[in-house]
């Protein structure tokens, strides 16, 4: 490669998505320095001329010059080429900031101050753009301040005096609501000065245990001990009281969440239901959802797109409003103790919780990451700011503010920067962006697989819940047909479609057995599978097809029951160029299976056959990777048996594993989980001691239900 000329089907291949950078955007005489291919079998002596269509093109001190793909340079020179291009293309900064290193997730303090002349703060508010924050004290009886957060600067005191039970902000922090036990108090929150007060119905027993204002700023609820909503408009006054609300089973419903124009809900346990009300003129509106399976309701929460968040006390359950159904979400796996706040991100990508005083709990459903954040001052009560960002607290007369930079993180930036450049149709940049991508298809720092795998995935994402909304299946798959058409060049754009097409197939189809399918289901299925061939057919015929690729179609094969003839050449293929893409692997192990058409025994040899072709760790940490993806397809106490896997050489690959801190959890709960199962408790307590604090390193899978993590932590923390 060193020293000879590439051939022209080589630089076609990789110039179709590639960036094209021109000489000229490198700074002044770039200096002689030593550059080294990635596996160091070569070096040589040169200056960076250009990089263009992913070959970069060096000069030798004798004026000879040389080209070589990008990706074939040494992690070192890759980064002295990247760091030489221009900044201001959008492509290039957000490669390059994806490339940093993921920062400890934490909370760092933002601002402390004092608010005297009250002795404590009893009541704590911050509006929803968080540019205000109402404490209110009973001691000094009813003194109310309204404050800028950030500063500490006082901005009015309400006028109003004697005890009080509730306090909320508007959005904005322009309203401020005070409730006792007879009268509910609306305030201008820039001047202090009383706007309109509204009685508590004579007939509602007991005082209001949840106040808030909606989010369009229209209404206030309520709702009092009783069990009834009370709302009134702010405009003119009109009112509504319910009834106490019916419920059934007798079990708590304290746990309550607002949402836009004055919708709100309240959970009940034992059953566990949620109860949903919504404004219909002089009448409330109610729909019930019963959950299919036994919850506790802690904590709620409301936003836009979302029906309701419900939580218990493990799971955390996503209902959300699709047309005039609803969608419920799979069940997400919470770690936390007695969450008692959650908020939703105003994006609609990030779920924040905070439970049990340890650990602030994040569920990103951009990225599908949980990462916990230490809990600041763990003993004082906290309010979590609406963005999710930040964390409001107060101890005596003190007001404490906390934020996170989690949305700075690489990961975080990429995946939501990469998805807004499909939304707005920058198909140009994406082109170039994927184009870095498969240039160095090294993995980022915070990933597993290549590059060109994490910008693939980024657009691929688990569905965040505005894809229910304005921007739905239905428009990505269009939003990639419109790149493709702009650039039927482009590899990312026909990868991403044939990605597209696969999902929608199968969306159409359905996951259940074949029998239940429509027939409208199977020729929606059918069709959206020969769409995906074709999407892929140019890429494939190029010379150098990335390996989502091959993945995608190992897929189409295998809905359409492709036999040996067919497979064989794509199998030698792949395997040639990508051995140790295990992504790829385990979907052919899963076509060798016999309830394929496969013989006993196939996909075991197949697994062993790729592990050995990569020898050595590596070979068995795809061991380890590909046998667990066959767990799915067999009962776990019977799983070694009815596979003949290796044992011995699964543990040893998810050892290796664990010590890459991106994987560590993984290899962890599945070394533990199949140590349980061989009931090798020695080799269960080494993953054990790999784990930081137990109590927070569960992993809904393997798992399956809440209560094994915690027996098999049991098992491994009791003597025999």
């Amino acid at each position: 490669m060193w020293g000879r000329r590439t051939t022209a089907a080589m630089i076609r291949a990789m110039a179709v998505c590639f960036l094209a950078i021109p000489s000229g955007l490198f700074a002044a005489e770039p200096e002689l320095r030593t550059w080294s291919s990635s596996d160091g079998r070569f070096s040589t002596e040169a200056r960076l001329v250009a990089l263009q269509g992913g070959m970069v093109t060096l000069q030798k001190s004798t004026g000879e010059t040389i080209s070589a793909p990008l990706r074939s340079l040494s992690l070192q020179d890759r980064d002295y080429v990247l760091q030489r291009e221009d900044p201001a293309d959008p492509a290039v900064a957000l490669f390059l900031k994806a490339r940093t290193e993921q920062q400890p997730l934490e909370y760092v303090p933002v601002s402390e101050f004092s608010t005297a002349p009250q002795r404590r703060i009893d009541y704590l508010a911050v509006s929803r753009d968080e540019s205000r924050a109402l404490t209110c004290s009973n001691l000094p009886a009813g003194t109310s301040f309204v404050w800028d957060p950030a500063t500490g600067d006082k901005i009015c005191q309400l006028e109003r005096s004697g005890p009080l039970n509730a306090a909320a902000l508007g959005p904005a922090g322009k309203i401020a609501v005070i409730s006792d036990s007879t009268r509910v108090e609306v305030f201008d929150a820039s001047t202090g000065k009383r706007r309109n007060t509204f009685p508590v119905p004579q007939e509602a027993q007991g005082e209001i245990v949840s106040l808030t204002v909606s989010d369009d700023a229209q209404w206030y609820i309520a709702i009092t001990a009783d069990r009834r909503i009370l709302r009134h408009r702010l405009s003119d006054g009109q009112g509504l009281a319910s009834p106490p609300v019916p419920h059934e089973g007798g079990g708590r419903s304290e746990y309550f969440a607002v949402g836009p124009h004055g919708q709100a809900v309240l959970m009940s346990s034992n059953p566990a239901i949620l109860n949903l009300y919504r404004d219909q003129g002089d009448a409330t509106k109610v729909e019930t959802i019963r959950l299919e399976h036994k919850a506790e309701p802690h904590a709620a929460a409301w936003s836009d797109s979302m029906t309701a968040f419900a939580c218990s006390k493990h799971q955390l359950l996503v209902f959300l409003k699709v047309d005039d159904g609803w969608k419920r979400l799979d069940p997400m796996w919470l770690r936390l103790q007695d969450v008692a706040r959650m908020v939703i991100a105003p994006d609609e990508e990030m779920v924040v919780l905070q439970g049990d005083g340890k650990k602030i709990q994040i569920f990103d459903i951009s990225t599908g990451d949980i990462q916990y954040a230490e809990e600041p001052e763990p003993h004082l009560p906290k309010v979590i700011g609406s963005s999710g960002l930040t964390l409001y607290a107060s101890y005596g007369n003190h007001f404490c503010c906390w934020k996170t930079p989690y949305r700075e993180q690489p990961k975080t930036v990429w995946f939501r920067e990469t998805k807004e450049l499909l939304r707005q149709g920058e198909f140009e940049t994406l082109d170039r962006l994927a184009g870095l991508c498969l240039a160095d298809p090294t993995p980022f720092s915070w990933g597993e697989l290549s590059k060109f795998d994490s910008f693939i995935d980024a657009l691929l994402a688990p569905v965040n819940l505005r894809d229910f909304g304005d921007f739905h299946a239905v428009k990505r798959t269009a939003k990639a047909k419109a790149w493709r058409e702009k650039n039927p060049e482009s590899i990312a754009a026909r990868v991403l479609l044939a990605g597209y097409q696969i999902n929608d197939a199968w969306h159409a189809r359905g996951d259940g057995y074949g029998d239940s399918v429509t027939p409208e289901g199977w020729r929606t299925f059918h069709a959206g599978i020969t769409d995906a061939k074709e999407t892929l057919e140019p890429v494939m015929q190029g010379d150098d097809p990335p390996a989502r690729a091959y993945w995608f179609l190992f897929i189409v094969a295998m809905a359409k029951g492709w036999e040996g003839e067919q497979m064989a050449p794509l199998l030698t293929a792949f395997f040639q160029r990508y051995p140790d893409y295990t992504e790829g692997h385990q979907l052919i192990a899963q076509r060798l299976m016999p309830r394929w058409g496969g013989e006993e025994g196939e996909t075991t040899a197949y697994i062993e056959k790729v592990a050995d072709t990569i020898g050595g760790e590596r070979g068995d940490i795809a061991y380890a990777n590909m046998t667990i993806d066959q767990l799915k397809f067999h009962a776990s106490d019977k799983f070694f048996e009815e596979t003949r896997f290796q044992y011995d050489r699964m543990i040893r690959g998810l050892l290796a594993l664990a010590r890459n801190p991106n994987q560590k959890s993984y290899a962890v709960n599945y070394g533990m989980f199949f140590a349980w199962v061989q009931r090798d408790k020695a080799t269960g307590l080494k993953f054990y001691a790999l784990l930081d604090d137990p109590r927070y390193e569960g992993r809904w899978k393997p798992w399956g239900y809440e209560g094994l993590f915690d027996y098999v932590i049991h098992w491994l923390e009791t003597e025999e």
